[in-house]
């Protein structure tokens, strides 16, 4: 196992495939589970793959605008359940 498998990043894209990748100008913070998908079920990637998230800490302190509102609104209902 390779640490936590949950959190905030930023989706990768690539316009073809096998084509450069990169990160979308206007790109928000997706979750990502175990699985690889992102909450909202919008994105799919390897999270240990790219280093494209924020400093976890407390990533409540951050501005909601940054995240996926979708992402962002199953996560919190998630821990208000005690699931995450």
């Amino acid at each position: 196992m390779i640490g936590n498998r949950k959190r905030w990043q930023l989706p990768i894209k690539a316009k073809n495939a096998g084509e450069e990748l990169y990160i979308h100008s206007k790109a928000k913070f997706h979750y990502f589970t175990d699985e690889n998908k992102s909450l909202c079920g919008n994105h799919n990637q390897l999270w240990y793959v790219f280093e494209t998230y924020p400093d976890e800490r407390d990533w409540k302190t951050f501005d909601d605008s940054v995240y996926c509102s979708r992402c962002l609104k199953i996560l919190k209902k998630n821990e208000g359940s005690g699931d995450e």
